[in-house]
């Protein structure tokens, strides 16, 4: 039985309503069956793993789109209202949702988290994967950018910032690519981990003293690219499939310059296992 075939349907299907025979008939079992294997796999009911997934898309609804209601994000990850959310939230995270939010609680401490990391690889299916590696001659790319300094699991705070400000100068995912740029592997995290959050300069704005925003550039050159569906897990294979295979093979150097990601379709706005991203390294 196919457990990521499951995760990978709840996650596309999350804002409906799920029972455990649509699950059944998906994998082609009973539901005696169904309850047994999950539970084998994940320690928990088949509905127990619905609601984690539910408010797990809620965790990132509340970090990365705060100006949302809580009744908005209670509808996007399938509750007919905003106390049955907020009452599976807090039965999952042990927080209410509010808390969550004003407290910017690190998502990787909740303790659900570990069962979700082990079925991470399982939520690869035939989307989640990489493409084929190839080298590509790009112009330079004017941006604004945010730094975030210090553990990734704080990040959201640092995206959430710059989130409002593009808002604020009505700079649209749609018409302004988003990119990140690392500074170092985040498998290898250290106090001097950081990361650059940027958007497309696709206009002039007077950047403001306080808003720790910079405007900077991604240089012209030639690029090793990859594009790759799924989860950051995706992102560092592809990264790490492009330094120490592909790169070498094709008797290429990469230039000293921070690891690039365009972000172009993002989680939770798609399921995990749809969120696109192009993984790219400056050569020299």
């Amino acid at each position: 039985m196919d457990i990521g075939l499951l995760i990978n349907f709840v996650e596309e299907n999350v804002e409906s309503p799920i029972n455990i025979g649509v699950l059944s008939s998906l994998l082609q079992c009973s539901d005696s069956q169904l309850h047994r294997v999950v539970n084998q796999c994940t320690g928990m009911t088949p509905a127990k793993l619905i609601e984690l997934l539910r408010v797990h898309r809620g965790c990132y609804l509340l970090h990365y789109r705060n100006a949302m209601r809580c009744t908005d994000v209670a509808i996007l990850c399938g509750y007919d209202s905003s106390d049955s959310f907020r009452r599976a939230f807090k039965r999952v995270t042990g927080y209410p949702p509010s808390q969550f939010q004003r407290q910017h609680i690190r998502i990787d401490t909740l303790p659900y988290m570990k069962v979700l990391s082990e079925l991470q690889p399982l939520i690869d299916d035939e989307h989640s994967q990489a493409c084929h590696p190839t080298i590509m001659c790009l112009p330079a790319v004017p941006v604004y950018a945010m730094t975030h300094t210090g553990h990734p699991a704080h990040i959201p705070v640092t995206v959430g910032a710059f989130i409002r400000w593009r808002k604020q100068h009505k700079l649209s995912p749609t018409t302004s690519r988003t990119f990140n740029a690392f500074w170092q592997d985040s498998a290898n995290i250290g106090s001097d981990f950081r990361i650059d959050i940027m958007c497309e300069a696709v206009r002039p704005v007077q950047i403001t003293k306080g808003s720790n925003v910079f405007k900077s550039e991604l240089p012209a050159g030639r690029y090793a690219v990859i594009d790759s569906a799924g989860g950051d897990h995706v992102i560092q294979q592809s990264a790490h499939a492009l330094i120490n295979n592909f790169i070498p093979d094709s008797k290429e150097e990469a230039a000293d310059y921070p690891l690039i990601v365009q972000r172009i379709r993002f989680y939770p706005d798609v399921p995990l296992n749809q969120a696109l991203n192009r993984v790219m390294v400056l050569l020299k």
